[in-house]
């Protein structure tokens, strides 16, 4: 069984819970709340890793409900035209501008641990960028290093060979021997 907390959403309570697949509220909570006509009609614009059946309770009852897992719940408000929806759903979208625009987003409400912890947070992010720079400059530079050796090697082998074939040609004509018969 699976034990669940009521919270506040919406204007309506809804009874959460956590299983191995994550967070989930009760289907028939969120449809009542976002105007769906019940859970099993809301529960079918759902993916099938959306929703499941859980036995679910409290300390005094428990039955077997379906639930809807957070990436469900985030469906049907998206879904929903209810203007407490739309005004989650401006939010949302709100966020991910910021999120776009700025790369963080900083809530207006976040207590001054929350923005310690994302300090501390942006601090380790920019250790580990620093690090991350130092090595591709490593690379970088090793691979400069192998290629100029290359290139003096390639170099070098080519000039050996100028060296080789001047000195056929030397030959052929100190011995009397056409250019047009040693390129046959």
């Amino acid at each position: 069984m699976s034990e669940i907390e009521a919270f506040e959403v919406l204007g309506d309570d809804w009874r959460w819970g956590h299983d191995d697949q994550g967070f989930y509220v009760v289907a028939a909570d969120v449809a009542r709340s976002l105007d769906y006509r019940d859970a099993e009609r809301a529960t079918r614009l759902l993916d099938e890793d959306e929703t499941g059946t859980l036995i679910v309770g409290t300390s005094q009852v428990s039955r077997r409900m379906k639930v809807i897992y957070e990436d469900g719940v985030w469906e049907l408000i998206f879904r929903s035209s209810k203007p407490e929806a739309k005004a989650i759903k401006k939010r949302v979208k709100s966020i991910l501008r910021q999120l776009r625009e700025q790369g963080y987003v900083i809530s207006e409400t976040a207590t001054s641990e929350q923005l310690e912890r994302a300090q501390a947070e942006i601090q380790s992010l920019s250790q580990q960028l620093e690090a991350s720079e130092t090595e591709k400059r490593q690379i970088v530079a090793g691979v400069n290093k192998w290629q100029a050796e290359t290139d003096r090697e390639v170099k070098l082998q080519l000039d050996q060979k100028d060296e080789r074939i001047q000195t056929i040609l030397d030959n052929a004509e100190k011995h009397g021997v056409p250019y047009t018969k040693l390129i046959v």
